[in-house]
């Protein structure tokens, strides 16, 4: 092998190194963006089940009024 195809197949190897380097650390943010997704996900859950149970509550009191 020269060293020119040499140089070539390690400016290739290089290049790959890189990409996939920044393809792993992009996969890594989309993970971090789906548990944040997740936890937001969660904590709306959590809000609409209580206020879900408050509604519960104030029709149980209006019913008791009338």
């Amino acid at each position: 092998m020269t060293s020119q195809n040499k140089a070539a197949c390690e400016a290739e190897a290089n290049e790959f190194t890189r990409v996939d380097s920044e393809f792993q650390s992009e996969i890594s943010l989309k993970m971090e963006d789906v548990q944040i997704l997740e936890s937001c996900i969660q904590d709306l859950e959590d809000g609409i089940e209580s206020l879900s149970k408050s509604l519960i509550k104030y029709r149980r009191s209006l019913l008791n009024i009338l």
